[in-house]
């Protein structure tokens, strides 16, 4: 595709992308980032990293550096791959409460054969309901013990709200 094409597809100009691809401009929307990665037929993930595993990637000016790997990780908002169990938990906690409860579903059905899901769908959902009730008693003491940000709210304290 040439550069006037895919500029007409983003929707800027010719130069603005000329600009951006010398990197002498790097201030790119989030729109035009949505944009470029339809036009080029890849996820946005992709034209915000290196390609490179191992390329560092500062995520601020001043900010930490991260191997392009770890940093794709972070912004799919994929748990620590390293880490002591309490990081791992505060990743998870710090998760939306709809997301707290598909990830603690998909590992109780991890491998299973999908029909074997389906028949055992009410079973699965007994032990989704004991695992939400677990978490909710988790979420319980980190309150008690001072921490409660906004999204360590149990799904109690959702619905009275």
């Amino acid at each position: 595709m040439s550069q006037t094409e895919l500029a007409r597809q983003v929707g800027i100009d010719r130069t603005t992308l000329n600009k951006i691809e010398r990197e002498s401009r790097s201030d790119v929307s989030i729109s035009q980032l949505f944009r470029f990665a339809e036009a080029l037929h890849t996820s946005p993930i992709y034209l915000l990293t290196p390609r490179l595993d191992d390329a560092r990637v500062q995520i601020t000016e001043y900010g930490r550096v991260l191997a392009a790997a770890e940093f794709r990780q972070w912004l799919r908002g994929e748990p620590p791959a390293e880490g002591t169990p309490e990081t791992r938990l505060a990743w998870f906690l710090a998760l939306p409460r709809d997301e707290q409860v598909g990830l603690l579903r998909r590992q109780q059905t991890a491998g299973m054969d999908p029909l074997v899901v389906a028949v055992m769908a009410e079973e699965i959902d007994a032990r989704s309901a004991a695992a939400e009730e677990a978490l909710d008693q988790l979420i319980k003491q980190k309150q008690e013990a001072g921490a409660a940000p906004r999204k360590l709210r149990s799904r109690k304290e959702r619905t009275d709200a």
